[in-house]
């Protein structure tokens, strides 16, 4: 007899890119940006909570920033806002966010995303970004399996 309540768990594996777009009127200084991958781990579609997990991206710029730095999250192929990570068995809803709560959705600046934004990035320091990622909760028909998602990484400074 199986058990009617069947815990679906995703590993999921969210890849960051980093790209850095200079605009050339706005700057006598450089950056350079990594990120590492986000693992949201086990996801419980039958639990009443939100499966979150971090990462991050850091940066480290030198010289003189009129603009200061900011970074956007592209919406690549599944939305600025709400995400979709996709497997072999389906798919899983997330989004990104710079804080653990999840009130501000990190994007791109649409669909009541924002940015981040430091006016005057350090000179010489590393500068560690967390990005949070969440899985909304009671998504029940997640199936079994891995699912990945790349997110490309725009800085402008």
């Amino acid at each position: 007899m199986q058990n009617a309540l069947t815990m679906h768990r995703w590993q999921v594996a969210l890849a960051l890119l980093a790209v850095a777009m200079a605009r050339g009127y706005a700057w006598a200084g450089v950056c350079t940006l990594s990120a590492s991958p986000i693992n949201l781990g086990s996801y419980n579609g039958l639990s009443a909570r939100a499966t979150v997990s971090v990462g991050q991206i850091s940066y480290d710029c030198t010289g003189t920033f009129l603009t200061g730095i900011k970074i956007a999250l592209a919406p690549g192929l599944s939305g600025a806002a709400m995400r979709q990570c996709t497997g072999n068995n389906g798919s899983l809803l997330y989004f990104l966010s710079l804080d653990p709560a999840g009130a501000a959705v990190w994007g791109d600046g649409s669909s009541g995303t924002t940015l981040y934004f430091n006016p005057a990035p350090a000179t010489g320091k590393l500068v560690v970004v967390p990005v949070y990622a969440h899985a909304p909760p009671h998504q029940k028909d997640a199936p079994t399996g891995r699912c990945r998602d790349v997110i490309t990484v725009v800085a402008s400074f």
